[in-house]
């Protein structure tokens, strides 16, 4: 647009892209109004920024946090309005006590690492109002994966968590769809 007035002016010289963005750049900074970091708008508070599950549902979140030592209390804080918290690529080791990592109101987490490599693992958190026992019996073997039995007012929920290297194949999604059959 800028081009098509240029053109049209007469005794005008024409700018290259260059000279332009210098030129709107300083009439930006002239205008007095510009701020070199803003951030967020005081006004908005935190829990507006992320979703809330609703009441009375059941919530379930999950996030490949690729190493969560380092990001525990970011994610407890954003996310411990959800009932159960699934987190794949953990990078965690057998040295890494769950009750270390336990968050308030949840039970001590459940906790599978990935043997022989510090990648991979899976965190999985569950609200303490909620009965939950792991189900080692539904475990595929070579397959990163942990399960949980939820009983809520009287129903059984299965929740798998899998986390599948990228290296692997991809007869390891047949070999869980096998083992539930």
């Amino acid at each position: 647009m800028f081009c098509f007035f240029q053109s049209r002016a007469k005794d005008c010289v024409f700018l290259t892209h260059f000279q332009l963005c210098c030129w709107l750049a300083i009439l930006l900074i002239l205008s007095g109004d510009i701020h070199v970091n803003p951030g967020p708008d005081s006004s908005c508070r935190a829990s507006s920024r992320s979703f809330v599950p609703a009441e009375g549902n059941l919530s379930i979140i999950h996030y490949n946090v690729q190493s969560c030592l380092n990001k525990k209390d970011i994610l407890y804080g954003d996310l411990r309005n959800y009932d159960v918290l699934s987190f794949t690529e953990t990078w965690l080791d057998a040295y890494t006590s769950s009750s270390d990592l336990s968050f308030p109101l949840f039970h001590i987490p459940f906790k599978r690492d990935r043997p022989n490599d510090a990648h991979g693992g899976i965190l999985v958190f569950v609200k303490s109002d909620i009965f939950v026992v792991e189900r080692r019996d539904f475990e595929v073997n070579n397959i990163e994966c942990l399960w949980l039995e939820l009983r809520i007012k009287g129903i059984i929920i299965l929740i798998g968590t899998f986390n599948r290297p990228p290296n692997s194949s991809s007869a390891v999604l047949d070999s869980i769809i096998h083992r539930l059959l």
